[in-house]
C-alpha cells in the first residue's frame, strides 16, 4: 500500500483538496515513516516537506526512495521531540497519519496532537483507527469514532471514514509484507515475535472486535 495506511493515494489527494498546496509551501509529516507522504508533496505541488519518524529504519528507506527529490529534509526523533526542539510555525500542512497516539492514549492522543500542532500549522491531519463500539474500544485501547468527532468537528474542513473491511485488508497485507520477510531472513531473531503478530490478526476472538474498528482521518484548520 502506497503510504503504509489504509488510504490510497486518491482519497489522500481529496483530503488535501482545501489545502491548496503550491510550490514553495512548507509540510511537515510527523510518524512519516517512509516519508511516502512527504515524497509525495514534493513532487505534486513542489512543497518543501519534512518527515520525522522515531525509526532509524525507517529514516534510512525514506532516504533512500528521496534521493533524487531536492527539498526533502528527514529526521530520525519521535513527534513531541521534534516539536519541542524545532518549534516550527507557519507551515501550510503538518500531518500525524497512523501515529496519534505518540501524543497519548486513546482520545487524550487526539486532543493532545491537536492542542500542540494548532499553532505549528494552517491545516492539520490527523488520521488513526478508531472504535465505533465498546469491543473494539477495549481490545485496542483506542478512541471513540463518535469523540473524536466532537472534538474535532468544529474545526474540520475535510473527512474521510475507512471501515473494517479497509483496516482489516491494510492489516493483511501488512502482515503479508511481515511474512515475506521472514521467507527471504530465516532464522531472524524476531521470527516468534511476527509470526505471532500475524496470527494475531487472524485471532478468532477478535473478529466481533474487528468488526467495529474504522480507520478515520480529519483534515482541520487552525483559528
Amino acid at each position: 500500500m502506497p503510504f503504509m495506511n489504509p488510504l490510497s493515494e486518491v482519497e489522500l489527494l481529496s483530503l488535501l483538496a482545501p489545502v491548496a498546496l503550491t510550490a514553495g509551501d512548507r509540510t511537515l509529516d510527523l510518524g512519516g515513516g517512509r516519508a511516502d507522504l512527504s515524497r509525495l508533496l514534493a513532487e505534486r505541488f513542489g512543497c518543501a516537506a519534512t518527515s520525522v519518524d522515531a525509526s532509524p529504519g525507517a529514516t534510512e528507506a525514506a532516504r533512500a526512495r528521496t534521493r533524487h527529490l531536492a527539498g526533502i529534509e528527514l529526521h530520525t526523533l519521535d513527534a513531541q521531540s521534534y516539536l519541542a526542539r524545532e518549534r516550527p510555525t507557519g507551515l501550510a500542512l503538518v500531518s500525524v497519519v497512523g501515529a496519534v497516539h505518540a501524543f497519548g492514549e486513546a482520545l487524550e492522543g487526539w486532543r493532545q496532537a491537536r492542542a500542540a500542532l494548532r499553532p505549528v500549522a494552517i491545516h492539520t491531519l490527523l488520521a488513526e483507527l478508531v472504535a465505533t463500539g465498546a469491543r473494539a474500544e477495549k481490545a485496542f485501547g483506542v478512541a471513540r469514532a463518535a469523540d473524536v468527532e466532537a472534538l474535532l468537528s468544529s474545526d474540520a474542513v475535510a473527512s474521510i471514514r475507512l471501515g473494517p473491511d479497509r483496516v482489516l485488508a491494510y492489516e493483511r497485507a501488512w502482515c503479508a509484507s511481515l511474512a515475506a520477510f521472514l521467507e527471504a531472513h530465516p532464522g531472524d531473531p524476531r521470527e516468534a515475535w511476527a509470526r505471532e503478530r500475524i496470527a494475531w490478526t487472524e485471532a478468532p476472538d477478535l473478529r466481533a472486535a474487528r468488526a467495529e474498528l474504522e480507520f478515520r482521518a480529519w483534515l482541520v484548520r487552525s483559528r
